[in-house]
């Protein structure tokens, strides 16, 4: 039996929460048992890890400079002594490194979920504390060449597993039904275009971009309706913007959902503007909806988005080009139709989380062999 121990920042819902959720609840039970240790306590995935019979344990930690941190970690690893850490989330990559730093048993795997460029001393600390580390995966070519570049971490350390999605998810008969009553409870008319985003409100996801897109489109389209779903730091400044621009009779914010299938089942367009990204989860799931994508030439989004089969790709921070790929789509609803099932195909041909999972199993089965003494290998 292979132990893994999952090491997370925090569990609040977000893409790698979510990865790691899918994981730890689909690896083949008969051949790994998992734990997930995290930095900072609650969040709504760890319940969710816990009524699968899978423990969470939080070190309580609030603050990332906290040696305590990685004491109280590295006691935990001595003590169920796993056979691979694998963290997740840039803190807890950096602690979950230094805390498992000369355990020969245990190989330490680290996730890279997005081409960061905010902060060079994450870049630095990622290079400086890589020797600790058996490998980084990234979750897209994007990240991959990212990571290499900017990061400077050799080649040999770096693997790439793209993230999957649940597909069952979105082919339930009763989203149908869902989408009209969300239409009605909102008052958006069953013609009206309707424009769909989903992001934590923060300057990566590039809402500005989007409402001032959401302007020009209203001038072609006055019928047109857009919907904002997420919670984040930007949420004021952005309700203001959308004063500004005179268009609140035509935006609504919908807050934090977790019932992301509902909420994507009665859009016609999908838009993602963000600035940066790793592999976008909501991009996967827009296109397994059946949902014609709008996005802008970052990692991952320009590899699931086929320019002129699934959907349309722009520059980023451009909103004149956002405006002109959202209107292009209204005005020729056939080709939105066309990209919608062209994007459905190929996130069931290459993106599913049983593909995610099964790459996930086969990375921890050749690691182990490569880091365990022939004794500790299965036969």
């Amino acid at each position: 039996m292979t132990k893994i121990v999952y090491f997370i920042t925090d569990l609040d819902i977000g893409g790698a929460e979510k990865s790691l959720f899918q994981l730890a609840t689909r690896l083949p039970r008969d051949e790994f048992c998992v734990e997930v240790i995290t930095l900072t306590s609650g969040g709504r995935i760890a319940k969710w890890l816990e009524q699968e019979g899978i423990p969470v344990t939080s070190l309580d930690i609030e603050r990332f400079w906290d040696l305590a941190g990685v004491f109280r970690l590295r006691r935990l690893l001595k003590s169920s002594k796993p056979h691979i850490l694998h963290t997740f989330l840039f803190h807890a990559n950096i602690v979950g490194r230094i805390a498992a730093a000369g355990l020969r048993y245990c190989a330490v795997i680290s996730s890279v979920r997005v081409a960061e460029r905010r902060f060079k001393w994450h870049l630095a600390l990622d290079w400086l504390t890589s020797p600790f580390m058996d490998l980084e995966v990234c979750v897209s070519e994007g990240v991959y060449r990212f990571t290499q570049m900017r990061a400077k971490i050799p080649r040999k350390k770096l693997t790439v597993i793209p993230n999957g999605i649940d597909l069952d998810e979105f082919e339930r008969k009763d989203l149908r039904l869902q989408a009209r009553e969300l239409r009605n409870s909102l008052r958006i008319s069953p013609d009206a275009p309707l424009i769909l985003t989903i992001g934590r409100l923060e300057r990566q996801k590039g809402i500005s971009y989007f409402l001032l897109a959401a302007r020009e489109v209203l001038q072609e389209f006055p019928e047109a309706r857009f919907l904002i779903v997420g919670e984040g730091p930007d949420k004021r400044r952005l309700i203001s913007q959308v004063r500004d621009l005179g268009i609140e009779y035509a935006v609504g914010f919908l807050g934090f959902r977790d019932d992301v299938p509902q909420i994507l089942a009665p859009a016609d367009i999908f838009v993602l503007a963000s600035l940066w990204e790793g592999m976008p989860n909501v991009v996967l799931e827009a296109m397994a909806s059946g949902k014609p994508v709008v996005g802008t030439q970052v990692e991952g989004t320009e590899e699931l988005v086929v320019p002129g089969e699934t959907g349309i790709l722009v520059p980023t921070a451009d909103a004149k080009m956002l405006a002109q790929g959202i209107s292009r789509l209204i005005r020729e609803p056939d080709l939105a139709g066309k990209m919608a099932q062209a994007a459905r195909k190929r996130v069931s041909e290459d993106y599913t989380i049983q593909k995610m999972v099964e790459r996930y199993a086969q990375l921890y089965r050749d690691i182990l062999k490569e880091k365990a003494p022939p004794s500790r290998i299965k036969k």
